[in-house]
This record gives structure tokens, sequence and C-alpha cells, in this order.
């Protein structure tokens, strides 16, 4: 470790408070307007810590006037206390930045500030001789010339700047190019480029650490390191990143970086021959990230491998962020599971994704996201619940060559549900398939489309997310047939209106100012605005429907529609609340032949509620109104 120490001491002097230094030339110590003292950071980027000393201590025979007691270091917003004799950050501060000093209400002054040009301990591979273990805050640099084993102690962080480790591709030395004691955290230092490739095939690029421990991955603060993680040969049975063959690890999390993980299997565990591989939770939130599985049969890009004799298996699959490509190999999904061999299995648990750009393809018989191939109808490959949430730039998944699915399961697979924007959408067969899909004209809408949002350009949308921000969602689209449709208006507050109320025409009873209110509301380009009639609601809920859901009245007095679960799903992947007290109705146009009464309908939408209930109300009550766009 190398310290350039540069000290600055608190001073009294004429005119104020100055700080001296053992540089050329004194640095001033300033009182803010707030009452308290700072200095503007000088020199390179440096960290500070502080010796504190009691009241009547002196500095060049003053006292520190000026300076209460016990006061704390401030910069870029962070905080940090003085403790005992002495306070240390760590965290490197950039020339020129202010620095504050402020009180915290303890009895001790500073009596000096130490600024410290910390190059961290650095280890350069290629003069290494023997095996070797990273301790933390250890910076790895150079090419490792020997065979040797490089492993990185439980609990360090390391940073890799320009590494390269190139792994023999020989039985003789049975390990992974760096292997993870316990928990880990590797850095890629700004602007290098490291390449890691395991010492058989067996083995990883990088073996994160046993179960229970977890491999944290991350650029540093420009995010412009690169790696490279390879698990070699051409029958590789390891992962670029995680597991190697015939064995677990725990819990992998991609923050940051350009990196490029290759091998059985991308990222995840290895392939299951003899026993159990078994990988943790895969999590990646951030970075450049391309996962390729580059065995000849099995490996998911992201994922599980092979089962051939035994379980692979891993943990939830959550991305957050960041730009992601994962591809698998012949019978293994982009992301989720690998091959279903007859011995053994292939599983993954649940697939969530909620940001970033993903890019997920499969190799034959599986799913872009989801399952690998089984081996049967009683060996299959089997994944979780597949989520993808209305937050993300964009999803594209690219089923392999006979698979059933681009989402869901891969042939001879299963899967749980699959969510799209908050609607269990069911497997997509559609391939390639992205989401979010681009807006539909209403003049060409299918009923693909239920559930979008139309917007006030007379576009669809799939979701509110992805709407130019001049676009005001108006309704959703709730039953399509031949090429025309319904959309129920999105109104979180609904106007009241009388059905008739026989006071404004010289012909009274003939006035309806329910239907006049929902004809002017503001046009849509493609569509237009009516009162929706008792079969126009039938027709929307129906239309909505999910399996088991009502398709019909159940006819009796008063007519009923129970469930309507598919509608209410619907309607909450809006994000638009829905009015749904006891007590709402809404006004159809459907009068009652009495000439005293017309239709209402109360949609019942309330947690533990999925039912449409038809009533007949006196026509001067005052009821809610909800217009239906016809296209």
């Amino acid at each position: 470790m190398i310290n350039k120490l540069l000290t600055i001491l608190a001073v009294l002097a004429m005119g104020g408070m100055a700080v001296a230094q053992t540089a050329p030339s004194d640095v001033n110590l300033h009182r803010n307007e707030d009452g308290t003292w700072g200095f503007i950071m000088p020199g390179r980027n440096l960290v500070m810590s502080t010796e504190t000393f009691s009241t009547n201590d002196t500095v060049n025979g003053h006292y520190l006037a000026g300076v209460p007691e016990g006061w704390l270091i401030l910069a870029l917003g962070d905080t940090v206390p003085v403790s005992n004799d002495s306070l240390r950050r760590t965290t490197p501060i950039t020339e020129g930045t202010p620095v504050t000093i402020v009180p915290t209400g303890n009895l001790r002054r500073i009596k000096s500030i130490t600024l410290v040009d910390e190059a961290p301990a650095g280890t350069n591979l290629s003069e290494l001789t023997g095996d070797y273990t990273a301790q933390d805050g250890e910076v790895l640099t150079g090419t490792l010339n020997g065979n040797y084993k490089i492993t990185i102690a439980d609990g360090a962080t390391i940073t890799l700047n320009s590494v390269t480790i190139n792994g023999a591709n020989d039985y003789n030395y049975p390990w992974a190019g760096l292997t993870c004691e316990g928990d880990a955290t590797i850095i890629l230092a700004d602007g290098s480029e490291n390449s890691v490739k395991g010492f058989y095939s067996t083995y990883p690029g990088i073996q994160a650490g046993p179960t229970g421990k977890t491999l944290i991955i991350k650029g540093e603060s420009a995010g412009t390191g690169k790696l490279t993680a390879i698990s070699l040969g051409a029958y590789t049975k390891g992962a670029g990143i995680g597991g190697g063959g015939d064995n677990t690890c725990g819990d992998i999390e991609i923050q940051g970086g350009d990196i490029t993980a290759k091998g059985h299997v991308g990222i995840g565990s290895g392939c299951a021959q003899s026993s159990q591989t078994v990988c943790g939770n895969i999590t990646i939130s951030g970075g450049n990230i391309t996962a390729k599985s580059e065995s000849e049969t099995g490996g998911a890009g992201i994922g599980s491998g092979w089962g051939i004799n035994s379980t692979s298996q891993c943990g939830d699959i959550t991305i957050s962020g960041g730009t992601v490509n994962a591809t698998g190999s012949k019978k293994g999904a982009g992301i989720g599971c690998g091959y279903n061999n007859s011995n053994g299995e292939s599983t993954c648990g649940n697939i969530s994704i909620s940001g970033g750009t993903v890019t997920a393809t499969a190799g034959r018989n599986a799913a872009g996201i989801g399952g690998g191939s089984g081996y049967s109808d009683s060996k299959k490959s089997t994944c979780g619940n597949i989520t993808i949430a209305n937050t993300v730039t964009e999803v594209t998944a690219t089923k392999g060559e006979y698979a059933p699915n681009s989402i869901g399961a891969g042939l001879y697979g299963t899967c749980g549900t699959v969510t799209i924007a908050g609607v269990e959408t069911g497997y997509i067969t559609a391939s390639p398939y992205t989401y979010p899909l681009p807006p539909v004209a209403l003049s060409a809408i299918t009923s693909d489309n239920l559930g979008w949002i139309v917007g006030s350009d007379g576009n669809a949308y799939v979701s509110t997310f992805v709407m130019p921000s001049a676009v005001t969602a108006v309704a959703m689209i709730a039953y399509v047939d031949n090429g025309h449709g319904l959309a129920i208006q999105l109104n979180a507050n609904p106007e009241t209106k009388q059905w008739a109320d026989g006071n404004t025409s010289s012909t009274p009873g003939n006035e309806r100012p329910a239907k006049d209110f929902a004809e002017s509301l503001t046009p849509v380009p493609g569509g237009t605005w009516r009162l929706p009639s008792m079969d126009d609601w039938v027709n929307m809920l129906a239309g909505c429907a999910k399996s088991g859901d009502a398709t019909a009245p159940n006819g009796g007095s008063p007519n009923m529609m129970q469930p309507i679960a598919g509608f209410k799903e619907k309607i909450a992947a809006t994000g638009i609340t829905w009015k749904s007290d006891t007590e709402v109705y809404y006004w159809t146009n459907t009068p009652n032949n009495n000439g005293i009464h017309a239709t209402c309908v109360r949609v019942d939408l309330r947690e533990n509620f999925n039912i449409a209930v038809f009533y007949d109300y006196h026509r001067a009550n005052e009821e809610y109104v909800l217009g239906c766009l016809a296209f």
C-alpha cells in the first residue's frame, strides 16, 4: 500500500481561520453563510481522515476557537461521524469538491484533517509463482503466466484492472479461472478489459461462492470496465459465471459493467452429469450483459443446464435493468431452463423482468424465456412463473425450431403462469415476440389487443408507459369482433346524469342527458362515443373473459354476470382506478318498456368481488355515466 500524506492543520490566524498543509501553498479554511467552516479539496482524488483532541489542546499555540467540539466532515452528501479519536472516509473525494465541516454536538474538536492519496494494494498476476488468494481491497492486474489457482477470500471486494487468466483446459488443473471462497464483490476498473477462463471444461470461468453466499460483479463509477468469463471446451460443463459441472454455487448479482459470459450456461448452473448442480438466485440490475450457452446441447443462456443423470437447477431469475442478450444452445432456453434428459432434470424458479432491454433467443425445442426441452411428457423441463412488467424498455423472445412457445414452456416442458403488464396472458406462441408492442390504429385492432389502452390520438397502446407524453389514455379495448369493437371509457371520477329528466323539451320524457353526455365526450380519431347498451356491456365483459368467467347474464331478476375476473384483471392492468364502491351504478342505453325505468349496471371490482348486476332504475335518478367507444 502506498500512502502519500498531506496534513492540513486547522489553526487560528489573523483575519480568520486557515488551513496549513505540507504542500507548497496554504489552503484557506473559509466560513460558510450558514456558520459552518469548509475548504476546497486540493490535489488529486483523495480520502480523508481526522484526528481529534481535547478542549485544552492547541495547534501552533492557539486554541481551535470557532471550530466547535465534535464536528463532522461532509462531502458529496456523504456524512461521516467522528468517533473515538479518529475518523476515516474511504471514498475518494474529487479535486475541487467543496468540503463542509458541520456540528454534531459531541464533546470533541477536530485537531487535524489528513488527506491521503491512497493507491490500493495491487497484485500483478504475471509476478505470481504459485496459487494465490486475493484479499479485501486488492487490485489484480496483469496476465497469469502459470497454471495457478486464483481464489477470492470470503467477504473480499477486489478490482480487476486489465487481468488475463487463460485456463489450460487440462484435467490436471481442476479449478475455475477465479474461485470465490464465499461472499465476493468483483469491480471492473473503468477502461479495463479483463478475460477469465476456466482451467478445465468441468469448471466455470468464475466460480460463485457456495450455497448461501453471493457473488456481486459491477463496474466502477463510469461502468466502462469489460469482463469476458468463459468455461473452456467444446463439451464444457461449467458456466461462464456461476457453477461448474456437478457442483453447486450461491447467488449471482450483476450490477454493472460490460460482461460476456460463455460456457455450458452463460450465467447460472452447470451441467448435471453424475450429481446435482444447483445455482442460487440470479439478479441483473445493470450493465451490458451477453450470456451464451456454447455447449453442443442443453444449456440456457441464463439459468440452468443440461440435466443428464441428475438435476441442474437455478433459483429465481430477476432482471430489473441493463441491456441483456441471452442465447441458449440446442434444447436450452435463452432465459430459463436447459434440457431435461431421460434420466435427469433441468429446472429454474420464477423469472421476473421489470426493467432494461432484454433479448432472449432459444435453441431448438426451447422457449426464448421459460422452459427448455424435455425428453418426453413424463420428463419435462420445468420453470416457475414468468412476469414481464410494463416498466421494461423492451423484451424480445424468440423460440427455437420446433418449440411451441416464445414465452412459456418448451417442447415437452411446463411452466407456471405468464403475466405481461399485469395481465395473465397464457403462453406466448408468436415468435419473435416483442413487448411492448408498437401502437395499433383502431382500424387494425384484433382480439390480440384486448386490454390495450386507447389513446387520445386514436391508437391503441399495450400500456400507458409506452404512450407519448402528449397522448392521454381514454378507454380500454374490451370487445373485438370481425374488425370492429368496443372500448370502455377510463375515468376514475365519472359524472352522474339522469337518464331522462322531462324538463328541457317541448316533448317531455324524450330528453336523454346520459346519452347526450356520452356522445359529447372528446372525439377520438377512428372511434365514436356512445352510451353503452346492456348488450354492449355484456359483450365487453364477455370479450375480456378468462377461463371460467361468465359470458352472458344468468337471467332472473336482477340479471347477473359472475365471475368477470378477466375484465377486472384487464382494468387493473391499465393502472387507472375503477370507481367500484358498493352503490356505483352506470346507465345503459337500454330502456325498460314501461316508459319509467331504464337499465343500469353495477360493475363491482372491489377486492373479493368480480361481478356485474343489471337493474332497472327510474329514469329520473342521477346515476354514473361511462362512455363506450365504438370502432
